[in-house]
This record gives C-alpha cells, structure tokens and sequence, in this order.
C-alpha cells in the first residue's frame, strides 16, 4: 500500500513519543538546517534533548513510514532485526532502546549531497553512547557483509561473532539508490539470513516524475523498483494488500495514482509517494 496522508492514532502516539521523523526542534530544523549541525554535536545531554531522529534529513512520508515499519515488526526485548541502507537514521536506535539487537548495514556511499561525508563508526558509537543503545553497524554492502559471514570464522569488523539469522531484515526508503545489478544481489542475500517465517519489511519511494508516470528512467535520487520483482527475488510472498498501489502488479495504475494524491503522503519535493510492502519467509525458501 501507499502510505496515507492521515495518520491512525497509533502512529501519532509513535511519533509524538520519539520525536520522529525530524527530532525534537521540528519540521523545518529537522529536514533542512539541523541534520549537519547536530552532527557537531557532543554532549551528550545535548544529544538526547535533539533526539535520535535529529541527524539525517528525512522526507515527509516518514511520519508514516517509522511508525509502520515499527508496527510491522512489534519490537521487543531479543528480538533480531537487521536494517539494509539505515545510515543515521533515527529508527535504529528507537528499535534498540526497546530491546531489540538491530545491526545497520550501510557501506555510507555519498548518494550526490555529500551528507556522508562523515565517520560513520564514529557517529553511531558517540549516538549509541547517548541514547543508551547498542546498534551494531557493518559498514559495507549486504552482499559483503554475507561474503564476509561466510567464509570467515573470525570476528566480523563489528567484534560480534558470526551474524546468525534475523526475526527481520526492514529497509527505509533506501532501495531506489541502489543499482539494479548490485540490489538482486543483495535480495538474494536476504532469504539466508532470515529465521524461517522470518519477514522483510519495507518502504520503497514511488517518484512520480519518472517510469512509470513519464518516460524519464531515473532522477536524483535514483529509479522506480518493481515491487512484484522483488518478490520474485527474495522467493517470497507478499503479506500486505492492495497490490494496485504497488508498482510493477498487474493492477497497478499509475491513473489511479496521479488522481488520488490527496488521500497520500506525498512529498512534492521528491516528488514522492511511499510504498509499504511486506514478505514472509516460509520454511521451503533457502
């Protein structure tokens, strides 16, 4: 589905609780000036009066997006969840300080804005310190991080020994960045490091200024994924419905779309809409 642009009360109670999606100081801080600011950072009082969701610049959809993927997954205290492409985000550490163990594999590539031109170990350790959390960061690929799992018995470069399987692999609003070739290698990862019945959670940006809405194939921020097509490589099914606002089905219609955005989230910056899909592994998947 697409996220809605009215919110259920639950995901207000999520948002109002954690500050999200753009920290304490709010929507204009929050999304333009505060992100690169924060980062100079080093109190940590003042850290966690920002809250975690201060240090990266996050599109309005979001206000839908955290609370739905943390409802997905229903954190809880030993609960395993690894997040594809979490960067900074400030999910990571809300899934953490509910109990959950949450490793972030991000190799941080600057996607064009040069926000990353950072040290990433750095800046998850000093936010970790802060908001007493524990993300385990593996900066590198998906792809690398399974090499590395594989054919080493040694520690990885995080200290913990080998990965295991997760209760979830989720991603934000990160897959449309990745290059076609170098995202089928990294779903086909996925089935191997989720637990059986395992899920994938995640939210994927629908750009309304390329394919299919025109005939330009990409923009800044990268492509329009078909949904349908990362079913196919995860050798998963989809849980959640309403397959029509999810691009790359049959009943996709871009029409509907276009004429329904004021029922949506919708980002005109982007301009981008988001879609919130769900796969479950099932025992037979690798």
């Amino acid at each position: 589905m697409i996220a809605k642009g009215t919110l259920p009360d639950e995901f207000r109670r999520f948002n109002d609780r954690y500050m999200a999606p753009y920290g304490r100081l709010g929507f204009v801080y929050g999304r333009y000036g505060l992100a690169r600011y924060a980062r100079r950072i080093r109190s940590d009082r003042a850290l966690r009066f920002l809250g975690p969701y201060s240090f990266q610049p996050n599109s309005p959809t979001r206000r839908f997006e955290y609370p739905w993927v943390a409802n997905q997954i229903k954190p809880q205290v030993g609960l395993r969840v690894l997040e594809i492409g979490g960067a900074l985000s400030g999910l990571q550490f809300t899934l953490s300080g509910l109990g959950c163990e949450v490793h972030n594999v991000d190799p941080f590539n600057d996607y064009g804005s040069g926000a990353y031109k950072i040290d990433p170990v750095h800046e998850i350790a000093r936010l970790n310190r802060a908001f007493g959390t524990n993300v385990v960061l593996h900066q590198m690929s998906l792809p690398e991080l399974v090499a590395q799992d594989l054919h080493s018995c040694t520690h990885d470069a995080s200290g913990d020994a080998r990965l295991g399987t997760f209760d979830v692999v989720y991603s934000v609003s990160t897959l449309k960045h990745i290059p076609k070739d170098d995202l089928q290698r990294a779903l086909a990862c996925i089935p191997s490091l989720l637990k059986d019945s395992g899920r994938v959670v995640l939210t994927v940006d629908l750009f309304t200024n390329i394919y299919p809405f025109t005939t330009a194939l990409s923009n800044q921020w990268g492509t329009n994924v078909s949904l349908k097509w990362i079913g196919e490589v995860l050798e998963m099914e989809m849980e959640s419905e309403a397959p029509g606002e999810c691009f790359g089905f049959e009943e996709f219609s871009t029409d509907a779309i276009t004429s329904n955005l004021g029922h949506y989230s919708y980002n005109r910056g982007g301009p981008q809409l988001a879609q919130c899909i769900s796969y479950r592994k099932s025992k037979g998947n690798r």
